[in-house]
């Protein structure tokens, strides 16, 4: 198990000892009308062209990553370092060096992380940002038919130069009203399982795809909550479909259609429809005991 250390690299989120250091006058304001920036109209947003902010923001990395029980940084929101209605220009170029600094200046062997790829972000789909990070959460990847297939793409080429990549799956975003009000009625963890297992194929499926020797995979329903009632996250062990015997794979991913892919392995054959959102996990003949 590895712990990181969060840090948004645009919201000022409360309750940080480092906060007792902030100023607001390092708050990124519109470029069109001059006002504070606010995420959900409540937090602030960051100026990384700001110098003195750049280096209050790394040094409180470097200060919790100097902790031996802190084995890296995880960067949340880089997305919203180039968001086009609050951001000039010249932001995400700023954002960048302060990313690199911190890369340069953190101690060897420590892990920087991020919330970077982004199927639905167009251009290269934040590939950029692998420069400075040794791997990448993702999430938001099921907004559509189109970014689930770019974000088999970009996963498998983050993968094959070597980076971590982490997989959200949220169960809940493949489910009618029905079915989560279902779920959300449940009052067990025993039942909960059982409740969402069907939809695990599909997710673990895309996973799959692109999965290279440093690739992870998280299920969970509903946002992550402290309390033990919600059971929010979910130990992808208790599914079948994501203990069946895998081996080594025997290749890239194939194409098939525009939503239809495959992938072999050794032990079972993958395949998978984008379009009706389904899974195939099919093991080899004579592996079905392995």
């Amino acid at each position: 198990m590895q712990t990181l250390f969060y840090l948004s690299c645009m919201c000022h989120y409360d309750n940080y000892a480092a906060n007792e250091s902030w100023k607001e006058e390092w708050a990124l304001r519109n470029p069109t009308t001059n006002e504070l920036v606010k995420w959900r109209g409540k937090v602030l947003a960051y100026d990384h062209r700001n110098l003195e902010f750049r280096e209050w923001w790394i040094q409180r990395a470097l200060d919790m990553a100097a902790h031996d029980e802190i084995d890296g940084i995880f960067i949340d929101s880089i997305c919203k370092a180039v968001h086009p209605a609050f951001c000039p220009p010249d932001h995400e170029e700023a954002y960048i060096a302060t990313a690199n600094e911190l890369r340069d200046r953190l101690p060897e062997g420590k892990l920087l992380i991020g919330n970077a790829l982004r199927a639905h972000m167009g251009g290269d789909c934040n590939m950029k940002h692998l420069k400075y990070l040794d791997g990448s959460y993702l999430e938001g990847w099921q907004k559509s038919n189109e970014t689930i297939a770019t974000t088999v793409k970009i996963m498998s080429a983050a993968a094959k130069q070597g980076r971590m990549i982490m997989l959200v799956s949220e169960l809940e975003k493949f489910m009618d009203e029905e079915a989560k009000e279902a779920v959300d009625a449940l009052t067990t963890a025993d039942e909960r399982y059982d409740a969402v297992e069907k939809y695990v194929d599909f997710n673990l499926g895309i996973h799959l795809l692109a999965v290279e020797k440093y690739g992870y995979f998280c299920t969970r329903y509903g946002m992550p909550d402290a309390n033990p009632a919600k059971l929010p996250v979910l130990d992808p062990t208790r599914f079948a479909k994501v203990m069946q015997k895998l081996g080594k794979p025997m290749g890239d991913y194939v194409q098939k259609t525009d939503y239809i892919f495959e992938r072999e392995f050794e032990y079972l054959k993958l395949r998978v429809n984008i379009k009706v959102k389904g899974a195939t996990l099919t093991a080899k003949e004579g592996k079905e005991e392995l």
